[in-house]
This record gives structure tokens, sequence and C-alpha cells, in this order.
């Protein structure tokens, strides 16, 4: 066997060229799945049972709102591919949440195994970043920081929203 052909990644590595479609193919999979999670959270009327929830598991009942932002909105950010260390290390953190307080006695199958691959997804995501194909152009540092601001504005509206006008990131986060 001749091993030379194998120095410096060998015949497979015209596949590093692919490497953004991986990542983006990564993105869109996480990204689908937390929005699916989310979605009832935010538009279909559960937050409040949500809230609850978060409340029975001996946490402030208000993470519910970073869980839930960080599924819905997070799930839209990979998507387009902004702010996505920043969402990843928040999925990796409620995945790690989920599987501690929630999944953990149920064992690996039919438990914690779909938050410990969401995690996984995640925490690739955090070292690699969104890589090279974003929905925000990538060129543009005005339009992808009005973006930014924009989708901010977004979340914080429909959070308030959710909680009956009550939402006040500062002040849910000075009670905590």
């Amino acid at each position: 066997v001749n091993l030379s052909s194998y120095r410096n990644g060998g015949p497979l590595r015209y596949l590093d060229r692919l490497q953004p479609l991986a990542l983006l193919a990564l993105r869109l999979v996480l990204g689908i799945i937390l929005i699916v999670h989310g979605y009832p959270k935010v538009l279909g009327g559960g937050f409040h049972g949500h809230a609850q929830f978060v409340g029975s598991l001996g946490l402030p009942w208000w993470m519910a709102y970073l869980s839930t932002a960080t599924e819905f909105f997070g799930g839209m950010a990979l998507i387009l591919g902004i702010f996505t260390r920043c969402f990843s290390l928040a999925v990796v953190i409620e995945m790690l949440v989920i599987i501690v307080k929630v999944e953990w006695h149920h064992g690996l199958k039919d438990g914690y195994e779909l938050p410990m691959a969401l995690a996984a997804m995640a925490f690739t995501l955090i070292f690699f970043g969104a890589g090279a194909i974003i929905m925000t152009g990538g060129q543009d540092l005005v339009a992808i920081a009005l973006a930014h601001g924009l989708a901010i504005a977004i979340m914080v509206s429909i959070m308030a929203h959710i909680s009956g006008g009550v939402f006040n990131p500062a002040i849910q986060i000075a009670l905590w």
C-alpha cells in the first residue's frame, strides 16, 4: 500500500472546497429544528406553559424567555448566518440544561439523544462559524449591522407581546 498519496489530505482533499456547503447544511438543519420547537412558544400561545415548566425545574421562570429566544430567533439567525457563534453557544447551554434537568433519567434512547445531537451541531458551529454561505451578503457591513439591529428589535417586540407587554430585558436580568 502506497501511503504517500494520503499525505496532506490525500485524494479526498478536494472536498475541503465544499466545507461552506457543509456548514450551510448544518446551520439549516439545526435552525429548522430549533424553529419548530420555538414556534409554539412564540406564536402558538404556549409561552406561559413553557415558563411554568421552566419554573418547575427549579430555574427562574423568566429563563423561559432565554430558551424561547434561543430556539425561535436563534434558529432564524442560524439559517441566515448571523450571530452564529453567539446563538450556537446559547443552544449548547440550553441543550445541556435540557439533558441534565429533563432528559437524563430517560436515558440515551428516547431521552437525551436529540439534545445531545443538537448540542454537538451547535458546538461545531461555535468553532467553525457560519461559513462562507450566509444570507446577509457578507460584504456590506452597514447592511449586516442593520439586519442585526432589526432582528434584535423584532425579538424584543415579540417577547414583549407574548409576555403581555411586561418584558423588559434589563429588569428581568436585574431580578435574576
